[in-house]
């Protein structure tokens, strides 16, 4: 039977429920829920264009948070062979290639949805047992880590019924959990507004660096910066990338040579292009018996090989970098050719590296045609680019914000 507890009780909790016997009830699983799996629904019998709306378990992993409110797909699958749901549904994937992502779970607060195998259902036993919402939020919370370890199997990972069914959560009354689940429903809707007005600004600079810098086979692009008098500008000339700027890569110390790491200069691999956080320093020493080479804030630095090929950033400190990176130094407007470069990425990446594999070079980059306005036009086109990125920049650190203060808020509400 479930048992009152008055040892633990929420950090953070609604004022008017301050002054209330702060009192959580340990239950069981197994007292609170039911237990199933949902039928097959192959990659194939789902599409957004078919009748019956329905959850596969992939789905849950990538297409969904803690509460389903909108479907993706559908099936044509006839309804005597599906499991539908009653809209009170706690969904959990039974397997997955990695057993931290296994404990994810979904509230189905919808009617009639057809659900899937390799999904765990859990149902209420009795109406008002449980919100729904709240559990979800919880098993995220709380108790995800503890089912990934609860997980079997070598290259796929299981977590079956029978596991579940011997965990415990703790519950505040129904209507308590109705008002946090709520609130946090709320939280992640803004969340996801701010993920959308970032990504409509986003695809909105793409549109507009579509329109800004010219296609193949063009001299000018389709728009144009004019100057303070309305005239234009003059026409566009094309020249190698190599011919105004000048480069260079660095080197890896000797990884057996402890004594090179954890110094005082941070070291910049491809994979730090466009990060904040430095994982690795080196020391002087490091530095003069190695081929790495020093960048100034304010250079361009560009990833030659690895998984970011392609990506660009302008230094905002001072370092080392190794071969994977190539420093540009430009004589003409660094933040245009930055922008331009970006533009590029796909372009360049999808002619050199073919199917994703191989390097790109210092001596590919410096053959690059570069598309040139004069040096006003430049400036023109960088600062409006700017802007729109600072306005991005400015997104960013608000999603990030709003994730990182429901992070705390989970830690607080949860026990």
């Amino acid at each position: 039977m479930p048992t009152t507890t008055n040892k633990k009780v929420p950090k953070l909790r609604f004022s008017k429920y301050l002054n209330s016997a702060p009192s959580l009830t340990k239950t069981k699983f197994v007292e609170i829920f039911n237990f199933s799996n949902g039928k097959n629904i192959k990659q194939n019998e789902a599409s957004p264009h078919f009748r019956t709306p329905c959850v596969r378990y992939g789905e849950l992993y990538h297409m969904y948070g803690e509460v389903i409110k909108e479907i993706q797909n559908r099936t044509n699958i006839p309804n005597e062979d599906l499991i539908f749901s009653q809209g009170t549904e706690i969904l959990l994937p039974s397997a997955g290639e990695d057993p931290r992502d296994i404990g994810a779970a979904s509230a189905l607060v919808l009617e009639n949805v057809a659900i899937g195998r390799t999904i765990n259902i859990l149902r209420p036993k009795k109406p008002n047992l449980y919100d729904p919402v709240y559990v979800s939020y919880y098993i995220n919370s709380v108790l995800r880590k503890k089912i990934s370890t609860l997980a079997r199997g070598s290259s796929i990972s299981n977590v079956y019924n029978s596991d579940l069914r011997k965990l415990t959560i703790l519950l505040p009354t129904i209507r308590e959990q109705r008002d946090v689940a709520e609130f946090l429903v709320k939280l992640d809707e803004l969340i996801e507004l701010l993920e959308k007005k970032l990504e409509l600004s986003k695809k909105y600079k793409k549109g507009l660096m579509q329109k800004l810098f010219p296609r193949d086979n063009q001299t000018n692009p389709e728009l144009r910066f004019k100057k303070p008098d309305g005239s234009q500008f003059s026409d566009w000339t094309y020249t190698e990338l190599g011919k105004i700027s000048s480069s260079f890569s660095g080197g890896t110390p000797t990884s057996t040579n402890t004594s090179f790491y954890n110094g005082s200069i941070p070291f910049i691999g491809s994979g730090d292009i466009g990060s904040e956080r430095i994982s690795t320093t080196i020391t002087e020493l490091a530095l003069k018996n190695s081929s790495s080479k020093l960048i100034e804030q304010g250079d361009l630095l560009y990833a030659l090989y690895g998984a970011t090929s392609g990506e660009v950033a302008i230094a905002k400190i001072s370092g080392a970098i190794n071969q994977a990176v190539l420093c540009i130094r430009c004589q003409q407007d660094t933040y245009y050719l930055y922008q331009w470069l970006k533009f590029s990425k796909q372009r360049i990446t999808s002619t050199y590296l073919q199917g994703g594999q191989g390097n790109l070079s210092g001596a590919i980059i410096k053959q690059l045609a570069l598309p040139l306005p004069c040096t006003d036009e430049q400036e023109k086109i960088a600062d409006f680019l700017s802007s729109i990125d600072e306005k991005i920049d400015e997104q960013e650190r608000k999603l990030g914000q709003a994730k990182i203060f429901k992070k705390a808020l989970l830690q607080q509400m949860f026990i």
